[in-house]
């Protein structure tokens, strides 16, 4: 089993490192910018409602509704510009680590956020009868407008300055010579500076000796070691550039690159001179001024990560809280039992192949794995049936734990660990995982996403 495992399954478990430690630094990045963007919102809205009466033709207005009120009320609308203002940027894509964004584009985009932002917040007050001087209204459009983009700029400064770029791009390009030249000559080190070609995989195998624009030929598409390629040179951006007539062949070479691409922890865009591809889960993009189809990968972004984690978090507090008084009598039957273990520990594959252990409880006898053969049935084909209706290892109390789930109880242990979610594919034993991936590739999308307590 193991040997068909690590032929099927290691590649996505080579890129795990990598493609873990980039999505840490992601997360934390992200999670950076939210905390700044919120404080920079309160002090703003603070500072608007006090500018009033420290700016000259301030003073002589009257103080509004709003000060006349009590903390709460005051509070209340802290909250309330927070939540829309965090709301319009996450719409707008503000946080979005899923595209390769230059600045101009990460600028427009708060801009358009933070206008339609003070749109809803103006239709909000006018809902709810809250009067808000216009004099403060606009102080904080203005000043909170400057802020926001001061902060973006000083931090690309910074990343560059300090050589720590969470948005660093290392790219490698796929396809043909007239598309990559044109990708190359858009993205030049000036106007993009944190985005670095590594190589180039095309059948022109002349690259090799003469490479365009110094950047090294790894290879061509017959012979491609994805996997290593990305985990060598750290790669988490890939872009396609099919030639513009393809024939049948290598319009089905082109589509098993895209699937097998589509399955590994990178960004991939298509430039679209090719459209016999899927396009599920695809969105329009562009890089410089050259449109591309962006298919997204099957794994969750930063931002729903994030929001999945912290769901998990607290639902498996909650259902382990919950759950103590039953799980205490069950490890105590369990016990009572035969005296054997009470927790069942096993091999699993997780998120980008990763191997976890998965904890149930024990509803077999003790060595259950060692009598494994003693009880194996063959279906009509041949295949060994490892799931058995009645299976003679089954206790008396398995049943019952089985039959009511109440086994599955301690994997909430895994979901606070991470190694699980709450909800998503049931985890695969490395054997199941490696099969299914063999006999049909698009499966191993499966394993973009962590496994769940509930399918």
């Amino acid at each position: 089993c193991m040997t068909v495992q690590n032929r099927v399954v290691s590649p996505l478990l080579q890129l795990r490192p990598q493609s873990w430690t980039l999505k840490r630094f992601s997360a934390n990045y992200l999670l950076f910018l939210l905390l700044a963007d919120a404080v920079i919102l309160q002090v703003v809205f603070w500072w608007s409602m006090e500018l009033r009466y420290l700016l000259p033709f301030g003073r002589t207005l009257q103080p509004d509704v709003i000060d006349s009120r009590l903390f709460i009320p005051i509070a209340a609308l802290h909250i309330t510009v927070g939540v829309i203002w965090l709301l319009s940027f996450v719409i707008a894509s503000v946080y979005s680590t899923s595209h390769i964004m230059h600045w101009s584009d990460e600028l427009q985009r708060v801009i358009l956020a933070h206008t339609i932002a003070a749109l809803c917040l103006a239709g909000v007050l006018y809902m709810a009868r809250i009067e808000l001087m216009r004099l403060v209204y606009l102080y904080f459009y203005l000043l909170a407008l400057l802020v926001l983009v001061a902060h973006r700029l000083s931090l690309r400064v910074w990343h560059r300055m300090s050589k720590m770029e969470p948005d660093k791009q290392n790219i490698l390009l796929i396809g043909a010579d007239e598309g990559m030249k044109n990708i190359i000559s858009q993205l030049n080190p000036q106007e993009w500076p944190t985005h670095e070609f590594i190589g180039i995989v095309s059948n022109n195998e002349n690259r090799a000796s003469t490479p365009m624009h110094n950047i090294p030929w790894l290879g061509n598409l017959s012979n491609l070691n994805l996997p290593e390629i990305i985990r060598q040179h750290k790669v988490n951006a890939v872009i396609v550039a099919p030639p513009r007539q393809l024939a049948e062949q290598a319009a089905g070479q082109t589509a098993n690159l895209v699937e097998q691409l589509r399955s590994m922890p990178v960004q991939l865009h298509v430039i679209p001179d090719y459209f016999d591809l899927t396009l599920r889960s695809a969105s329009i993009g562009r890089l410089g001024d050259i449109p591309t189809i962006n298919l997204h990968s099957t794994e969750v972004d930063t931002f729903q990560r994030m929001v999945k984690r912290l769901i998990d978090l607290v639902g498996a507090t909650v259902g382990l809280l919950l759950a103590a008084p039953v799980m205490v009598m069950i490890a105590i039957a369990i016990r009572w039992q035969d005296g054997g273990p009470i927790l069942y520990r096993a091999q699993r594959v997780g998120e980008q192949g990763r191997l976890f252990t998965m904890y149930k409880f024990r509803s077999m006898v003790v060595n259950a794995d060692r009598l494994q053969t003693n009880v194996n049935q063959k279906d009509g084909e041949g295949n060994i049936i490892h799931k058995q209706k009645n299976d003679p290892r089954v206790t008396r109390l398995g049943r019952f734990l089985r039959r009511s789930s109440l086994d599955e109880l301690p994997q909430l242990v895994n979901v606070l660990k991470g190694d699980m979610s709450l909800v998503g594919p049931r985890p695969l034993t490395p054997a199941d995982g490696a099969r299914l991936s063999a006999a049909y590739p698009p499966f191993a999308r499966r394993f973009a996403v962590p496994p769940g307590l509930t399918g």
